[in-house]
Parts: C-alpha cells; sequence; structure tokens
C-alpha cells in the first residue's frame, strides 16, 4: 500500500535525477571497460563513414542499392561479436542491476514531504 505510493510518487517526482543516475552508471561502465569503448568506438566510427559515404553516393551491391538502414544494420552485425567480446551483455545486466538497486532503495525509503491536498492549491484573485 503505503511502499507502493511512495516509489509511484518518487519515480514520478525524482525522474530526471534517475535519468541522470542511469546515464552516470553507463559512462562508468564504458569508461571502466577500455574493451568495451575500443568496440563503441569502432562501432560509431563505422556509422560516421557510412553517413559519409551516403553523401556522396549510393552504396550499390550485386546490382541492387544497399539503403542507409541496411548499411547501419550490417555494421551492427559485423560489430556484435565485438561487443559480445567486450562483455557488452554484463554491462547491460550490471548497470541494469545497478540503476534498479540504487533507484529502488531511494524511490522506496524517501519521504517526501506532504503538501496540503497533495498539490500546492492556487488562491483565487
Amino acid at each position: 500500500g503505503e511502499l507502493c505510493q511512495r516509489l509511484v510518487r518518487n519515480v514520478e517526482y525524482y525522474q530526471s535525477n534517475y535519468v541522470f543516475v542511469f546515464l552516470g552508471l553507463i559512462v562508468y561502465c564504458v569508461v571502466t571497460s577500455p574493451m568495451l569503448l575500443v568496440a563503441l568506438a569502432v562501432f560509431f566510427g563505422a556509422c560516421y563513414i557510412l553517413y559519409l559515404r551516403t553523401l556522396q553516393s549510393k552504396l550499390v551491391l550485386f546490382g541492387r542499392e544497399v539503403s542507409p538502414a541496411h548499411q547501419y544494420a550490417m555494421a551492427g552485425a559485423v560489430s556484435f561479436p565485438f561487443f559480445w567480446l567486450a562483455g557488452a551483455g554484463s554491462a547491460v545486466f550490471w548497470v541494469l542491476g545497478a540503476t534498479l538497486v540504487v533507484i529502488g532503495s531511494h524511490a522506496a525509503f524517501h519521504q517526501i514531504e506532504a503538501v496540503d491536498g497533495e498539490e500546492l492549491q492556487m488562491e483565487p484573485v
């Protein structure tokens, strides 16, 4: 009852703070894993090269034009083994778990001072 209400109220109230906690944990995870940092740099570098190439001319493969979406999908498919070797899967679950623990414990135990009528009432002029 009360715990669920507090969780919902705190998540609504501190939503932007929780997003920054999540982003901070992602940055920490990437910075502390050099192999993951290299894999991300190579992937985004390949995407940037594909972007520059599509501005110049269309890619034609076996007589068919390859759309930019398919090119990015191929870059992702080629990069997948590198992300696997870099431990991106465990990094994702570590970030999700740490985020749920930190945010969940804050949202469950932090009391927001009750405001009269749950909302601020405006006085008529």
